[in-house]
């Protein structure tokens, strides 16, 4: 078959999508992956066409307006990425457009999974969406995009999800009125969070059950598979290895711990890595900093003996070497350094982070600070809880728990080659089935 995977955001987005369609192809099926630029190589070792969108999220995210929004908090944030998103909507419209032509079946991220559903309909195929934190509505806590509280009652748990569906909606209705339009159907269709909960929907949960386990009251159409990999025939073309020095230096001593923020932007980049220097040696123990200026070829001889940069890294294979790990929470790292077993501090930056960052502190296996809130005191706080005996314990028995777990991708793979043996087209829905 035919299957389109249709993603946008930053590299913790599209690498699970990528991994995904590696698989996917590896059981016989055609895949088409969509993403920005910077994910081309990827997609092509996993052996899929790539369909590149006009514009990285991540380089916005870099830029001085993305990190001008990100230092004023959430809603700036969010408003400044669809302000982004708006700009080239139509150049985003085309490429999903491109990748699904003559497509069988798609599979959505969940930052386009609202146009990939105007898609599916107007082509008549069946759509599965993919999920990397919980969005569905569950009595058991609040959706993670609102609020990290635990809200005292289901009752008020389900409104707080029912109150997210309406804001996403919402949030995206002007791009859902325009490529409904353009698709050629009379109206838009209601959000696909609406969509998520008709049975026939086949919405993959790609995080750990160790972690978070499934809510009681979800539909079987949401298997969590646990966390996703990605192939190390993919990963083996993106050049990410241990540099031999790095290498050297890591068997030369203690185990160091892992400093980084993935591909959210540093705002103060020198700032951030004169902290984790000074404090990584009054606590003397030594630090990887995952810094992008480490990509420019710094000289070690330039650096303080107990600690190093890197830049661009494979962290599965770099964090088995760490004694504990400090990072933002996105959904590659974290699985990274807790499959690891790792004792993990999740910096959070925005969306989903402050919730992983919090199930990790609750599961004891961890500590959680808003990055806004990091400073010299609350690191050395962190790393010191991080390399307290309890919680390297309790991290050690969570990842020997993933572990265990295997490969969830594999197991996405498997669920989703079964859904298509009998999934449904999507038909241009009824009237009331839509929102004015």
């Amino acid at each position: 078959m035919k299957i389109a995977i249709l993603g946008e955001g930053t590299r913790g987005d599209i690498w699970p999508l990528i991994a995904l369609g590696s698989h996917m192809t590896r059981r016989g099926h055609e895949v088409a992956v969509v993403g920005s630029e910077e994910f081309r190589t990827m997609a092509g070792a996993a052996g899929s066409r790539f369909v590149a969108l006009p514009a990285s999220r991540s380089a916005y995210l870099a830029s001085d307006e993305g990190q001008r929004s990100l230092r004023r908090g959430a809603l700036t944030q969010m408003r400044g990425t669809q302000d982004f998103l708006r700009l080239h909507r139509k150049g985003i419209e085309d490429a999903l457009i491109d990748a699904t032509e003559g497509a069988d079946a798609l599979v959505a991220g969940h930052n386009v999974q609202d146009l990939a559903q105007s898609l599916a309909i107007s082509r008549g195929i069946p759509q599965a969406v993919v999920h990397l934190f919980p969005l569905g509505p569950t009595g058991e806590f609040a959706p993670p995009l609102l609020t990290t509280r635990r809200l005292p009652s289901p009752a008020l748990r389900l409104a707080s999800h029912r109150l997210l569906i309406h804001l996403w909606w919402r949030g995206n209705l002007d791009a859902q009125r325009s490529f409904a339009k353009r698709l050629g159907l009379a109206r838009p269709p209601r959000s696909s969070l609406h969509l998520c909960t008709d049975p026939r929907t086949l919405v993959l949960q790609a995080f750990s059950p160790s972690v978070l386990p499934r809510p009681r009251d979800w539909p079987d159409n949401w298997p969590v598979t646990g966390f996703w990999r990605l192939p190390s025939a993919v990963r083996g073309p993106l050049g990410e290895g241990l540099p031999a020095d790095l290498a050297a230096w890591i068997d030369a001593g203690d185990p160091p711990v892992f400093l980084g923020l993935g591909s959210m932007p540093m705002l103060d980049p020198e700032g951030f890595l004169a902290m984790a220097t000074e404090v990584t040696r009054s606590l003397g123990i030594r630090a990887i900093v995952n810094m992008p200026s480490a990509d420019r070829g710094e000289s070690a001889a330039d650096q303080p003996e107990h600690l190093r940069t890197v830049g661009a890294v494979d962290h599965e294979r770099l964090l088995r070497h760490c004694a504990a790990a400090v990072h933002h929470g996105g959904a590659g790292t974290l699985a990274a350094s807790l499959r690891a077993g790792l004792p993990t501090m999740v910096c959070s930056v925005w969306a989903d982070q402050p919730f992983w960052g919090k199930r990790i502190e609750t599961l004891g296996a961890g500590a959680h600070v808003p990055f806004k809130r990091l400073d010299a005191q609350a690191l050395e706080a962190g790393l010191r809880r991080l390399l307290s005996d309890p919680v390297r314990e309790r991290a050690a028995a969570l990842g020997e728990a993933i572990r265990s777990e295997g490969d969830g991708t594999e197991r996405a793979a498997e669920l989703l080659d079964e859904w298509l043996l009998t999934a449904e087209p999507f038909a241009t829905p009824p009237p009331g089935a839509c929102l004015p």
